[in-house]
């Protein structure tokens, strides 16, 4: 692709392929190294599966949620704090990663683990996690107190 500049998109992953499903279902190692190579789209590849499940879970509990009288204002409050709470989540599990990668290599370059140690951006997003489970612990007490007074069916 001479010529052509590489630009970085963003989406969210497909069903996975045949052959994606069966690597799957040989367990996370297997899934990990491909013909003895480390594959260094894994952890990716697996939190952006994850994430899309988790993605359509909370449309459809939002949905529901709405459907059973809870405002649909909360109800995207609430859907919100969930994926944020999500990605937060993914990015703290990514560090976490990354430092046990660098720790674990024979002889840990100091530089890199210095890199790592001064790396404000997870506790940045650990602070935005916990503002975050404010958030959403508040959103379910709204839920549950919507939920709570609803109407008894017909």
């Amino acid at each position: 692709m001479a010529g052509v500049s590489a630009a970085v998109v963003e989406t969210r992953p497909q069903a996975p392929s045949v052959a994606e499903a069966s690597r799957r279902r040989q367990g996370p190692q297997a899934a990990r190294t491909r013909r003895g190579v480390e594959d260094p789209h894994f952890f990716a590849t697996l939190l952006g599966l994850l994430h899309e499940s988790r993605w359509e879970a909370v449309r459809r509990i939002g949905a529901s949620l709405r459907d059973q009288g809870v405002d649909p204002t909360v109800c995207e409050f609430l859907a919100d704090d969930l994926m944020e709470a999500v990605d937060a989540l993914a990015d703290l599990e990514a560090f976490v990663q990354e430092v046990v990668e660098s720790l674990d290599r024979p002889g840990p370059a100091p530089q890199v683990l210095g890199e790592r140690a001064a790396d404000v951006a997870p506790q940045a997003r650990a602070d935005h996690l916990h503002l975050t489970l404010g958030n959403l612990r508040r959103r379910l007490v709204q839920v549950a107190a919507r939920l709570a007074h609803r109407p008894a069916p017909a």
